[in-house]
């Protein structure tokens, strides 16, 4: 079987790649994550190897750097529509204040559920807050393996480059 860098362009095999003359990664960064010289036969298979290898793992990287961006970015997201209807029960609370507590049931019923609201609302905040640490935790394991492998492919391009001149 001969060497024909043109074969993986027309197999995907459904990993949320689109084929075509660029192949262009599911995160949808914009980047061509093959481009069009990987397609060269031209190139010798180990250099062609090498930079396809270094493509795949920048993009990686970059993938890995979107996601914890993202997930930072909902976070705070989340974080600011739960304080939002904190303050509005809390608003609802302070109107409450003018009948005092035993005078009025109906008062009371609202105000405790009021207070029940703000009490699951910071539930909420605390939950999201582990949960966030846990992905980030998680992203930042993919980020180690990221890097690991965008620096080996480099050190390896390094070598073939100092091995040309």
């Amino acid at each position: 079987m001969t060497y024909s860098p043109s074969y993986s362009s027309r197999h995907s095999y459904g990993h949320g790649l689109e084929t075509g003359k660029y192949l262009v990664a599911s995160l949808d960064t914009g980047k061509p994550l093959l481009d069009g010289f990987y397609l060269n036969t031209d190139l010798d298979p180990v250099t062609g190897m090498i930079k396809q290898k270094s493509a795949l793992a920048s993009h990686s990287l970059y993938g890995v750097l979107k996601q914890i961006d993202m997930r930072k970015d909902m976070f705070q997201d989340h974080m600011y529509e739960i304080d939002w209807t904190i303050c509005k029960v809390h608003t609802s609370l302070f109107e409450l204040e003018p009948w005092m507590p035993g005078n009025s049931p109906i008062a009371d019923k609202r105000r405790v559920a009021l207070e029940n609201i703000v009490q699951s609302l910071e539930q909420e905040k605390r939950r999201e807050e582990i949960t966030t640490f846990q992905d980030l935790r998680l992203l930042s394991q993919d980020l180690n393996e990221a890097i690991s492998g965008y620096l080996s492919t480099n050190r390896a391009q390094n070598v073939f480059k100092d091995v040309d001149q």
